[in-house]
């Protein structure tokens, strides 16, 4: 293919090879860093002594020095230097905008004190020595310790008028952000669309952003009124995306005349542009000696993936006077008094911006991102043509794609074809279509990459603008969205069937066709609809289609005393026997033996008195058949018959949890050999029993807090599950350094901490039901997980069906371009691989990868969609919604290896939100019994309404 750098494929197996197994798709949030770049930044700083940049000693010159080189080294890059412009250092390109928004001169009141503070831009100026201190400078800025009552100087209309902020809707919320430090210092706020820019776009050579002149002194400027054009004036700036971080778009506007707008006014407004580049600088060349821009924004991970935190705003030295800066911090200024209202600014831009000690370390690692880019993939202009090249191929196939129906499985945004890099990045941003024309849901599209490695990006992508424009959202849809719930950075993708934004992938200089035809094959197998999937999608239909009807019978019926046969147990808990995982086995201590028989339908479980229980369930009623706990988060399941509810729901469920080093707690999509972990409970002990194949068991008491010698104020610790603070008990270095071994990492074992209260955000469905006061454990969002056997039995029957059916036809997106002599895009459906062995796979093991705290029977599949309030036994629940699945569950808990089912096929037989089982709540004041039994009878309180 034309542009493709081939060269790259072998460069990326040495380079990056940490992305084997993945395919990295993000590059517009954030590129990938090479090895050699990281091996060599450790060099230098292993090789050299860098000091604090504001000291005279030997090693803050070599700091001091260095920077300058980097600076140089960067204004290079973009083809400029420092004669034309300054780079100011910054946290960001988020950071460059907000400073530019703190210090533009919004009104020409302004202007002949900046034209005094303008300082010689010259390289000379830029990197002298020590400044001497002149008279005329040390009064640049004197503050008046008796200022003019009224607002701030900007909004005081004795001179000028208010200054104007005016921004491309296609703008990230950084930028848009900067109209309310605008409005604060009483200047205008206009947004633009693309096409009101479009109307006034000159493409004459000399038409450049037009500069404010330099105020003409009027006398003494503390006596004197301002010149008639001084008060009809004012200062403009206009602020648009290099391209565009949402769609890819570029946007070439600096020639654009804004005297042409509506709400300018010719011959008085006096424009700078804000050229907002941090989207494009990754792939793309920035030629600011042609791009006459007065500041520009970047972010330096946008390049060359590290470091993070370091950006710049590069000022074009002519239009420094339009910088107006009021507070100084260390090393920005010449000289200052403290008890008297005097300071003096360096006269260096950069001096003068950049507050308090420079993240050194970090600048110096610049040089080795920008040595690594240049040796491992040419000049910009080759990183441009070959993520493009990638970018047009997977557009210009993805377009093809089709449903058997005929219908597009793809509905995509961008502003053209893909014709060419000029107009257009390496980023494709879509949306997914089902063969009904219904929208697939961001958040169902990024769970299923996952599934298969893919990193990819979803949502609005800090550009509501955008995101409007595109996928056609109103301003009051907006609102109303929000209103119901919807956050920038949350799950809800679909609302009324619409969505509330999209999906993007973007390339960068280490991607490859393999890359392109991962996603494509990615796409094809599952959302490509054939005609045996629509048939399958059918053959399960929702409870409303099937005129579902119920008898509501509210009887409580607990198991006979005759259905349980007791015998005794082994003292000993870890001198139990393990087989072959499964969540009916034997799997940690005599306390939970749950053996396979040849009857079927007879199980012992441990019951609350430490004894089996054999366990008849009543053939073909609507019973409670199963319980579990997870008393260490993301670990195995412990199967008991009978169970008290707690507080915050089953006890002892999820009551632990697995930390990292660092206190970040470890689940199953971090850290599959979780699920080999086996905890038990021993009630009569009081403690909790950890096991695993190869390690001696290891307990630990139930409650950490009254263990004899342990101090509460020594093993307290803080974590978080699902962005909520928990506070927890640290269950001290013997079972850490258990399960450290067992995992292969440093890991902690921590425990709920008994005080700590955390209450669950959700509410019952039901419209008679108060909000939620249901306090939680360590679980993630309601207190139980409810799975219904039918359901279970008929997702297994599909997964078999899949891999069972022979399909010789593969998906080939025929419809290519007649000028297009590369091979089609093939992808086999359904896999020819049996993969996971799905075939042999008994309900057991498919419930268990659900990890459901209780399982039904008596029902036909998905019945529990519809449901609103249910009782067990004499328990009452209010159904909180729908459990949304993530690729969790497709974690096989017998060998800790990840799979792409069952979430595959859930995902086409369910859609939507892939979700399966419900969360209950538990209504206390409703509820006559603590203790829940396999064999309770489960009744529903309300009749089915529209979820």
């Amino acid at each position: 293919m034309e542009g493709y750098n081939k060269s790259i494929e072998s460069v990326k197996k040495k380079e990056f090879s940490r992305l084997q197994g993945d395919t990295y798709l993000d590059h517009a949030g954030a590129t990938v860093y090479a090895q050699s770049q990281l091996e060599a930044f450790q060099r230098d700083l292993l090789e050299n002594v860098y000091g604090n940049p504001h000291s005279p000693c030997a090693s803050s010159r070599l700091s001091t020095d260095t920077i300058e080189q980097v600076r140089y080294r960067i204004l290079q890059h973009f083809n400029t230097s420092s004669e034309h412009h300054s780079v100011i250092f910054t946290a960001g390109c988020t950071a460059s905008l907000k400073l530019l928004a703190e210090s533009f001169d919004w009104a020409s009141k302004n202007s002949k004190k900046v034209q005094n503070q303008t300082i010689n831009s010259s390289t000379e100026s830029q990197h002298s020595g020590a400044s001497q201190l002149h008279p005329e400078t040390a009064s640049l800025n004197p503050i008046n310790t008796n200022p003019p009552s009224g607002s701030l100087p900007s909004q005081n209309p004795a001179c000028g008028r208010p200054g104007l902020f005016c921004y491309l809707m296609d703008n990230h919320t950084s930028v848009v952000g900067m109209r309310e430090i605008a409005k604060m210092k009483g200047a205008d706020v206009q947004c633009v669309a693309y096409q009101d820019i479009q109307k006034v776009f000159k493409n004459s050579p000399d038409q450049t952003s037009k500069h404010p002149e330099p105020a003409k002194a009027s006398g003494d400027a503390q006596n004197s009124s301002c010149m008639q054009d001084q008060q009809k004036s004012r200062n403009c700036l206009f602020a648009y995306p290099a391209q565009s971080n949402f769609s890819g778009a570029k946007y070439h506007l600096v020639d654009a005349d804004f005297e042409g707008l509506p709400f300018s006014s010719v011959g008085l407004d006096r424009w700078a542009i804000l050229l907002d580049a941090a989207s494009l600088v990754g792939t793309s060349p920035l030629d600011l000696g042609q791009c006459k821009a007065d500041f520009v924004s970047i972010s330096f991970y946008k390049i060359f993936g590290f470091p993070t935190g370091i950006g710049a705003l590069i000022v074009r030295n002519d239009a420094a006077r339009l910088l107006h800066k009021t507070y100084f911090g260390g090393g920005t200024v010449q000289a200052y008094l403290a008890r008297s209202q005097f300071h003096a600014p360096k006269q260096s831009i950069s001096d003068r911006f950049e507050d308090g000690t420079l993240p050194f370390l970090d600048i110096i690692a610049l040089k080795h991102g920008f040595d690594t880019l240049e040796r491992l993939a040419g000049s910009m202009s080759t990183i441009s043509d070959h993520t493009f090249c990638l970018a047009r191929y997977v557009h210009h196939r993805l377009v093809t794609y089709q449903h058997s129906n005929g219908a597009p499985v793809a509905k995509l945004y961008c502003r053209g074809n893909f014709e060419s890099s000029y107009d257009q990045g390496p980023i494709i941003n879509f949306n997914l279509l089902r063969s009904t024309g219904d929208y697939v849901g961001y958040a169902q599209v990024e769970r299923l990459a996952s599934l298969h490695g893919i990193h990819l990006r979803t949502g609005c992508f800090c550009n509501t603008g955008a995101c409007q424009e595109h996928v056609g959202l109103k301003d009051e849809e907006i609102i109303v969205n929000f209103q119901a719930g919807h956050v920038c950075g949350d799950e809800m993708d679909l609302i009324n069937g619409r969505p509330t934004g999209s999906v993007r992938i973007s390339f960068g200089y280490m991607s490859t066709l393999a890359d392109a035809e991962t996603f494509l094959n990615f796409i094809a197998e599952c959302f490509v609809e054939k005609a045996h999937r629509l048939k399958e999608a059918k053959s399960i239909v929702s409870p409303s289609e099937r005129n579902f009807s119920t008898k509501f019978d509210v009887k409580q019926s607990n198991l006979e005393a005759s259905s349980f046969k007791t015998k005794g147990v082994e003292e000993d808990p870890t001198a139990a026997v393990y087989q072959d995982a499964t969540l009916s086995q034997v799997c940690d201590t005599g306390l939970q033996q749950v053996q396979e028989t040849s009857e079927p339908e007879s199980r012992y479980i441990v019951g609350l008195n430490g004894f089996e229980a054999e366990i008849r369930p009543p053939p073909g009623g609507k019973v409670l058949t199963n319980i579990y706990l997870y008393p260490v988060k993301s670990c195995s399941a412990f199967e008991v018959s009978e169970w008290e509810i707690g507080h915050s729901g089953l006890m002892y469920d999820r009551h632990w949890m697995v930390v990292n080093s660092n206190g970040v707690c470890l689940s199953l999509k971090r850290e599959e050999r979780l699920s080999l972990i086996k905890p038990s409970i021993d009630l009569k002990n009081k403690c909790l029993w950890l096991h695993y194949q190869g390690c001696s068991s290891i307990s630990v008491p139930l409650d950490v807090s009254t263990e004899a010698g342990q101090t509460m104020s020594k093993n307290h610790a803080q974590s978080k599950v699902c962005a909520d603070r928990v506070k927890t008990l640290d269950c001290g270095e013997a079972v850490a350094k258990w399960l450290s071994s067992a995992l292969g990492k440093d890991c902690r074992l921590l425990q709920q901490h008994p005080d700590f209260e955390r209450n669950c955000r959700l509410k019952g469905i039901a419209q008679c039901d108060a909000p939620s006061q249901q306090s939680l454990s360590l679980v993630n969002t309601a207190p139980f997980t409810l799975l219904c056997r039918p359901s279970a039995q008929a997702l297994l029957s599909t997964i078999r069906e899949r891999y069972s059916t022979i399909d010789t036809q593969p998906i080939t997106n025929s419809l290519q371009s007649p000028d297009d002599s590369s091979e089609p895009i093939r992808a086999n459906y359904p896999l020819r691989k049996d993969e996971g062995g799905w075939s042999n796979v008994c309900i057991e093991e498919l419930i268990g990868r659900f990890r459901g705290n209780l399982v039904i029977d008596g029902w036909e599949a998905f019945d529990e969609d519809e449901w609103e309030k249910i009782q067990i036994g004499g328990h009452t629940f209010p159904v909180a919604g729908m459990c949304i699945r993530c690729q969790m569950v497709c974690v096989d808990p017998n060998t800790a290896t990840r799979g792409k089912e069952p979430l595959l096929t859930l995902s086409s037989l369910r859609g939507k939100k892939i979700p399966f089982g419900i969360l209950l709540l538990h209504d206390e004041t409703a509820s006559v019994s603590s203790t829940l039994r396999v064999g309770d009878r489960v009744s529903i309180l309300q009749p089915p309404s529209a979820y």
